[in-house]
């Protein structure tokens, strides 16, 4: 931003101060925040940090404690259920207006059921926020030479707090056991480096994932989860399907033989995208790429993860090498361009196929190559390898365009 901008931004906050207007936001602004235990914990009594610093989009136009709340809420998953606390730090206290927030460089939330309770405030004890049920007005009360404020919120905030009736027949059903939504797992993540030909060291990660899947493959499952250490945002976990163990038990010799080939080959993938990104030229315009993916174990089942993507999926290439979107799109004639590419450069060894993402990211991909058996009578590559089937198919079909022109590939 040009210093004549951050001029005119300061004027415009110092002018909106004194007419006693509400801070105005600018587009596309993040507040950072650190997510903290609902509850104190330790000698301490200190709110327990989750997770890194995040930065959480902030739409509204200006800046109040109702919009502040919303913001975190709607990015930390949160429901009407829960209340957001902002908090001046680890140990509190809680804010309860606008004004108070002096530092926007950082804030700290923690998120609480919201059941009935209001905010009560001692003044021989203001690090701390303790509650307590009441049905009166807000007032005073002296115990001692202690005085305790009541504070009573406001109507938008008691309908956010106070629960709502639960009808009798569903509050005794409420003694069986109802199982949790998601679960917190730790995993030692690997990937796969291509160009030192091995595999990293591992990371740590404390994950949310996510019981029910969303989404089913032809070998695996897709769970949603929510890094929580080591990794944060929204990420994918893909487990193998039950009926599906058998079969790649006996051609890959094991689960984690064949999961830790399905990283490789998507480091491969990767590779390729990465070169073409190098070499295409300026007029080429946007290039595919291939988000990490990591190997893990969960309960000893080989799993992997990898970044959740938001968007329309699409996928342009089948891994029988059958070429599927045809409607001369850029994005689609791009595709048929690098899986030719992969072709070129590979020596005609290999072909990346089941190109299909969101956009120009790409996931999911498989390798058919020319020779479909090593030396020791093990598959190359993974499941998906159609080898000479899939690749011949997609030469079939392909037909050079201006962007295979663009990356000077011999026509095939």
């Amino acid at each position: 931003m040009s210093k004549r901008k951050q001029w005119d931004n300061f004027k415009n906050k110092l002018a909106a101060k004194r007419m006693g207007k509400k801070e105005r936001v600018e587009e596309g602004e993040y507040l950072t925040v650190q997510q903290l235990s609902a509850s104190v914990e330790g000698k301490a009594q200190k709110y327990t940090r989750i997770g890194p610093l995040t930065m959480v989009p902030f739409k509204h136009e200006e800046k109040t404690m109702q919009n502040v709340r919303q913001a975190c809420k709607d990015h930390f998953s949160f429901g009407d259920e829960y209340h957001c606390d902002i908090l001046a730090g680890e140990r509190g206290p809680s804010y309860t207006n606008i004004g108070q927030i002096k530092n926007w460089k950082l804030l700290h939330v923690r998120f609480i059921e919201s059941d009935g309770q209001l905010f009560l405030k001692d003044s021989s004890c203001a690090s701390s926020a303790q509650q307590i049920n009441t049905r009166g007005r807000s007032g005073s009360h002296k115990e001692g030479s202690t005085s305790l404020t009541i504070s009573v919120p406001d109507e938008k905030q008691k309908s956010s707090m106070i629960p709502k009736s639960v009808p009798l027949s569903q509050l005794i059903m409420m003694g069986k056991l109802i199982p949790p939504k998601k679960n917190v797992v730790t995993l030692q993540l690997e990937q796969f480096n291509v160009t030192l030909k091995c595999w990293e060291n591992p990371l740590e990660a404390i994950l949310s994932v996510s019981v029910e899947k969303f989404a089913s493959g032809g070998c695996r499952d897709a769970f949603e989860a929510n890094g929580m250490k080591g990794f944060s945002g929204k990420l994918v976990l893909k487990r193998y399907k039950p009926e599906r163990i058998d079969e790649l038990t006996h051609l890959f010799n094991s689960l984690d033989d064949h999961t830790r080939k399905v990283v490789q080959m998507h480091a491969i993938a990767r590779h390729f995208a990465q070169m073409m990104q190098r070499e295409a030229p300026l007029e080429f315009g946007e290039t595919f790429t291939y988000t990490k993916l990591y190997y893990g174990k969960l309960n000893d089942e080989a799993v992997t993860v990898e970044q959740f993507i938001e968007g329309t999926f699409v996928k342009y290439i089948n891994n029988t090498g059958d070429i599927l979107v045809k409607d001369q799109s850029a994005i689609a004639l791009k595709a048929e361009s690098f899986a030719h590419y992969s072709y070129v450069k590979s020596g005609e060894q290999l072909i990346i196929v089941d190109l299909q993402g969101v956009g120009f990211t790409l996931f999911d991909p498989e390798i058919a190559s020319t020779t479909l058996y090593a030396d020791d009578n093990s598959i190359y590559f993974c499941a998906g390898n159609l080898s000479i089937t899939a690749i011949e198919t997609f030469l079939v079909q392909h037909k050079c365009n201006r962007f295979c022109k663009l990356l000077k590939l011999e026509e095939v």
